[in-house]
């Protein structure tokens, strides 16, 4: 075979291989192996097999290679395309949040706005109530006391009364019921009790003025003021006049005491006229 031949033989190799020696470097050291043999011995074709069976072995470790890194991309971008799906997740929880959490603190500042209006309104009841609380004061009299106060020393003065005149009452007893005579002592304990009650009338009316200003004073007070103790020669006109008639006038004002019936003899009426 002629040095031409060889060389075109050569030419047809290197042309075949000519695309892979441009992207893979092993392909280009099998170009290089063939152009090595072209100058040594052996046969040519032999030598050509051998470096294109190298070239397809190699060629085909680069496709390997390269679908291994393509699987290994994809499945890189699968796991990509995951994590980003999961950030939008999280994204979206993220968003859920923070608008529960907006919510919440809204809600918590409603709640604050009406724990502080609670708060002023009970303060504001606490003081009405303290100021309920304070003892009220009235004027008795010309003196500035309490309601308690005022009617404590208005019953007292009607409670210490009410005993003197049961106790006089009591004392003087034995005396009215001396004959004739008795009269005065009658007298004189009516005459008491009529002042103890204008008394008391007087102290009640001013309690009813210290605790209500605008009220009414009893008219009472003025009929027992007023009311004059019969004199001992009225009492004795009265007596001698109908002693019945008087018993009966007695008994009418106190039904209470049921005083029992009695009937005047003639002996009496002879008596009362010597007076």
């Amino acid at each position: 075979m002629s040095m031409n031949a060889r060389l075109g033989i050569v030419i047809v190799v290197m042309l075949g291989l000519n695309l892979a020696s441009l992207t893979v470097e092993s392909l280009n050291n099998a170009a290089s192996g063939i152009i090595s043999a072209v100058s040594g011995s052996g046969t040519l074709y032999n030598q050509a097999r051998s470096v294109a069976v190298e070239a397809e072995s190699a060629l085909q470790d680069q496709m390997t290679s390269a679908a291994e890194l393509q699987a290994s991309a994809d499945s890189m971008t699968a796991e990509s395309d995951t994590l980003k799906a999961e950030i939008a997740g999280l994204s979206s929880e993220n968003e859920a949040l923070k608008a529960s959490a907006d919510a919440h603190m809204a809600e918590t500042g409603r709640l604050s706005d009406e724990l502080d209006k609670s708060i002023a309104m009970v303060a504001e009841k606490s003081a009405e109530l303290v100021e309920m609380m304070k003892p009220v004061t009235v004027d008795l009299a010309g003196e500035t006391l309490t309601v308690t106060e005022a009617v404590l020393a208005t019953s007292r003065r009607i409670s210490q009364r009410t005993a003197d005149a049961v106790s006089r009452n009591l004392d003087s007893m034995s005396a009215q019921g001396i004959p004739f005579v008795g009269v005065d002592a009658v007298i004189g304990s009516a005459a008491a009790d009529v002042d103890n009650s204008c008394e008391n009338l007087k102290d009640l009316n001013a309690l009813n003025r210290a605790l209500n200003p605008d009220g009414e004073e009893d008219a009472n007070t003025a009929a027992v003021c007023d009311a004059s103790v019969p004199s001992r020669d009225d009492i004795w006109a009265q007596i001698k006049d109908s002693p019945a008639a008087a018993w009966e006038s007695a008994k009418a004002a106190m039904p209470e005491m049921a005083l029992p019936e009695y009937e005047m003899p003639d002996v009496w009426e002879w008596a009362i006229s010597k007076f």
